[in-house]
């Protein structure tokens, strides 16, 4: 990701750009000289290849969240097949996206911008919104006035590319921040409008924030892999037992849950419509007033169990009052320590189309991955081999949560794990234990996207994409329907090393250049410069430019000659 001011003291920002303006002409001159390359006439060969290439509809597709690196690398595949790119994001300032000189954007709108007086109407159903010649979307004073929430000013932006565009046949979101609220509302515009979205209704947008409904989700997959142990306990004997039997080391919290659970907020409905229970959800009557005295126990309610002490134990069970009528939680405790691992994939109407695994160690890859470096990388994280029992496992539970999922839901999803190590007569055993979800797109997914992988990936890829916005099966290779094709995964004789993104100004700088001004001035020892070097060295090896493409240089160049140089000085001035 592209340094903001914040992240180091001014000084190294006017040396950075400082630094940008010295070599500004070298690298202006490179990047022309790899636009004016990409530009001449292929042969006649290669000429009938791409003409014969694009074997699907033409779509328009609409990405939001523009600036980040992944919607870069999806608007370059999906142009590359042919199909009409819109990018959207805010701006700090008027025309400093980078992804407005991407040559595979075909329109970029600026976001969330007041009224202007140079503003043009789009079209009569724009409900106040206006869009200015360069793209920005404006709302005047009554629409704004109508729009109490941001959900409501984000779906009105969104309504006004559609009506702008003519249509939009998938919206692809790339927003790391917006609140799902907010990108399931703008989904309900997209899908009104006759368009597909890869983003879930609202009622699953929101499953990854609510933990009870996370863990009641797992609980009624058909899968061997499942939460940590949550039982409702009636009795103190029923809690004993459980104690005995579970192996040495386990810990468990027992709690007291709230009186009043609203089941109904949190239901997760299969395809069918019927609502998933596990048997865990808890409801009591409220009809009876609880003192203040009693809401302050049952907030201290808690108990780590065993105590230190079989007798401590059985000494603090019976001060607590545990019977039908008020029974309590009794939650496994997973200590913190071990491996963490994701999955990062893309789901089409309930079906896994993309799938990446990432480690937080070099344990399970045999690829290296440099403590140092991952530090620095967005996105970082060794990847797990796809010829191994862990990635299998991991991928035959993103299947089975994706095929439980409500009917035709098309989404991004990151799902994290914690691998458990656990004795055995024979060993030890690794345990995989869900942790969390999240439907925003995770940047390793631009790791698929890369110059190492072959164009029938990028191919197939762009084609699951666009599966979503057709009910009718998109061919993904060689004209077979994509309805039962295996994942698009990095394979594990792929030419892929990389495991996280980097930008190559920032790189330079934080562990070369500064470095080195540190060493002149006695600040840095010669031992700190060399390791240094040896993490730039890493990086380069083992990342990936996020931004950089030999094909479309332009947006690489703006970002770091025209958006950051620009946010840099407002950010220096707005201070003073």
């Amino acid at each position: 990701m592209a340094p903001t001011s914040c992240q180091r003291p001014a000084r190294h920002d006017f040396l950075l750009l400082l630094i940008i303006l010295f070599f500004s002409f070298s690298t202006t001159a490179f990047v022309f000289s790899t636009m004016l390359y990409n530009s001449l006439p292929a042969f006649p060969s290669l000429h009938k290849k791409q003409t014969q290439k694009h074997t699907t509809p033409r779509k328009t597709i609409l990405i939001t969240g523009a600036n980040t690196p992944l919607a870069l690398a999806l608007a370059r595949i999906l142009h590359a097949e042919g199909h009409r790119v819109l990018a959207a994001d805010h701006e700090s300032f008027p025309l400093a996206s980078p992804a407005r000189a991407s040559k595979a954007v075909t329109k970029f709108y600026r976001l969330g911008q007041s009224a202007t007086a140079t503003s043009h109407h789009v079209q009569k159903g724009n409900r106040g919104a206006r869009i200015t010649s360069i793209g920005s979307i404006s709302h005047n004073a009554a629409a704004a006035a109508k729009s109490a929430s941001e959900a409501q000013l984000y779906s009105r932006d969104i309504e006004a590319i559609v009506h702008h565009a003519g249509s939009v046949d998938l919206w692809i979101p790339c927003d790391q921040t917006k609140p799902p609220a907010v990108l399931a509302a703008a989904r309900e515009v997209i899908i009104k409008a006759g368009g597909g979205a890869i983003y879930p209704d609202s009622r699953f947008a929101q499953l990854g924030g609510d933990e009870a409904a996370y863990e009641e989700y797992i609980g009624a997959l058909e899968t061997p892999i499942k939460m940590p142990e949550r039982r409702v306990v009636r009795t103190r004997g029923e809690i004993h037992r459980i104690l005995h039997r579970s192996p040495k080391g386990t810990q468990y919290l027992l709690e007291k849950p709230q009186r009043t659970v609203d089941t109904d907020k949190t239901a997760i409905t299969n395809g069918n419509g019927t609502k998933r229970d596990s048997g865990l959800a808890l409801s009591f009557s409220s009809s009876s007033a609880t003192s203040s005295d009693e809401k302050m126990t049952e907030s201290y309610a808690s108990l780590l169990l065993p105590q230190p002490t079989i007798n401590q134990t059985y000494s603090a069970l019976a001060s607590r009052h545990i019977s039908a009528d008020e029974p309590w939680v009794l939650h496994e405790i997973i200590v913190d320590s071990g491996t963490e691992v994701s999955t990062h994939c893309l789901i089409v109407d309930s079906s896994v189309k993309t799938f990446i695994a990432t480690s937080s160690t070099s344990s399970k890859t045999p690829a290296p991955s440099p403590s140092s470096a991952t530090n620095i990388l967005s996105g970082s994280g060794a990847i797990v081999s796809s010829s191994s029992a862990l990635h299998s496992t991991l991928l035959a539970f993103t299947a089975s949560f994706a095929a439980s999922m409500p009917a035709s839901t098309s989404t991004h999803l990151s799902l994290s794990f914690h691998l458990h190590e656990t004795p055995t007569p024979t060993g030890t055993a690794t345990i995989v234990i869900p942790r969390s979800c999240t439907t925003t797109p995770h940047p390793s997914l631009a790791l698929l996207l890369g110059p190492s992988t072959n164009s029938s990936q990028t191919k197939q890829i762009a084609a699951a994409y666009c599966s979503a916005a057709s009910p009718v099966a998109v061919p993904l290779t060689n004209g077979t329907s994509g309805q039962h094709t295996a994942p698009v995964t990095l394979k594990h004789n792929a030419k892929v090393t990389h495991f996280g993104l980097y930008s190559l100004p920032r790189l330079v700088f934080d562990l070369l250049l500064l470095p080195l001004l540190n060493l002149l001035l006695l600040r840095a020892s010669l031992a700190e410069v060399v390791a240094s070097a040896a993490t730039f060295g890493q990086c380069i090896v083992f990342g990936k430019e996020e931004r950089w493409a030999w094909a479309d240089a332009g947006a690489w160049w703006w970002e770091w000659h025209i958006a950051f140089p620009i946010g840099l000085l407002r950010g220096v001035f707005s201070q003073r």
